[in-house]
């Protein structure tokens, strides 16, 4: 049994926006468009506080795909019986367990605890991004091997679970301080997709460059590659599962390699779709409507014959 605060805790994680009535909490539905739908806008997805009984209080419903089913359907990589370990996990509250790993400072606190007023909240705002995934360090500081300490200043920090565990973290700057990431130490980017352990099956995928990209899309639509290139690990991951469609949506400035990373994709997947520029900066820097409609008609498939659509 999940108690109601951590499916609270765990829903807000992984949704950008979740309202809460008095018996349930009501999300975007993501599964409507795995039934034939298009995206849910209008919070049509009724998860019960009660996660026991049975019928319709034992888990989900949505009011406009008819979808019905249990907790586990929305989170299939999560059990219930360790959901609080994993929210905990998610939120380092009790370090990592990989010692080479960096653990998440301990001085951080919820962005969402800050003041309305306050810098972050008001930048993480202006970039259309939920603040409960994040934390906030006043000052994060790195001890060096000579014993000299480094100051990077104050940082949004952003924890990266991929496959159930902690991978590390990047300490993000909100204004012109450099620079503008730092990882923590032992974290490889290579081996980690942000985003993953939300993704379904038989939907499209979206692979962007950074964090804050993937809040452009809808919940479980769009991963991080942390850069402008899919490692080996990554390209395992992507490819151990079935999707509708893989739509590989880099920065503007990034369209070499976008073809290159469609490429290697479509050497195994004839599903693979690019987008040779964007009609913007990066898909964090408009809305998801935005986004939508431009993968509805922008990407064009990868064509092995090299008669690619431009």
């Amino acid at each position: 049994m999940i108690s109601s605060q951590v499916l609270e805790n765990l829903l807000r994680m992984r949704f950008v926006i979740v309202k809460e009535g008095t018996t349930h909490f009501i999300v975007c539905c993501p599964f409507c468009q795995r039934r034939g739908n298009t995206p849910d806008t209008k919070f049509k997805l009724y998860i019960s506080k009660e996660q026991t009984g049975a019928g319709y209080r034992s888990g989900l419903r949505c009011f406009r795909c008819d979808f019905i089913g249990a907790i586990t359907a929305l989170f299939p990589s999560l059990a219930p019986t360790n959901a609080r370990d994993l929210w905990k996990m998610a939120l380092q509250t009790n370090g990592s367990s990989v010692t080479a790993i960096e653990p998440i400072p301990k001085d951080v606190i919820p962005c969402n605890d800050l003041p309305d007023t306050h810098l972050v909240k008001r930048y993480l705002h202006t970039r259309r991004i939920t603040e409960s995934n994040f934390l906030f360090c006043y000052s994060y500081e790195r001890r060096r091997e000579d014993g000299r300490i480094m100051s990077f200043g104050p940082r949004i920090i952003i924890p990266v679970i991929c496959e159930q565990r902690y991978c590390g973290f990047q300490g993000r700057a909100y204004g012109d301080r450099p620079p503008k990431y730092v990882n923590a130490v032992g974290f490889q980017k290579s081996q980690a997709l942000y985003g993953w352990d939300n993704v379904m099956e038989d939907n499209d995928l979206v692979i962007v460059e950074g964090v804050f990209d993937t809040y452009g899309f809808y919940f479980g639509q769009a991963v991080a590659a942390f850069g402008k290139e899919l490692s080996q690990k990554q390209q395992q991951l992507i490819l151990s599962k079935q999707f509708k469609r893989i739509i590989i949506m880099f920065d503007q400035d990034a369209g070499i390699q976008s073809k290159k990373t469609a490429q290697l994709l479509a050497k195994y997947r004839s599903n693979v779709y690019w987008a040779n520029k964007l009609p913007w900066k990066d898909p964090g820097s408009v809305s998801q409507w935005e986004n939508m409609n431009f993968i509805s008609q922008g990407p064009s498939i990868w064509r092995n014959s090299g008669l690619q659509k431009i």
